[in-house]
């Protein structure tokens, strides 16, 4: 029985209506390109991040380095003194 209380519709029906949930689903959708498992029957979607999720995801790996390697270099610096 498949209705309104079915979690997986709920889901579904959030991912389709919600741009935010698509934002968010980036690290699978990089994950699935790069084994090859993606589904030729979902469309493209429109945000860059989504069509791009390879790239977005170094983007973030690069962008998370930079803020937090300076911070640890520094807090060990000060914790060895």
């Amino acid at each position: 029985m498949q209705g309104a209380t079915d979690p997986g519709n709920a889901v579904f029906r959030i991912a389709d209506s919600s741009e935010g949930m698509l934002e968010s689903q980036w690290f699978a959708t990089t994950v699935r390109q790069l084994f090859g498992n993606t589904n030729p029957a979902i469309p493209v979607p429109e945000v860059w991040s989504m069509q791009h999720p390879v790239l977005y995801t170094l983007i973030w790996v690069v962008i998370i380095l930079l803020v937090f390697v300076p911070l640890s270099i520094s807090q060990y610096r000060r914790a060895s003194a």
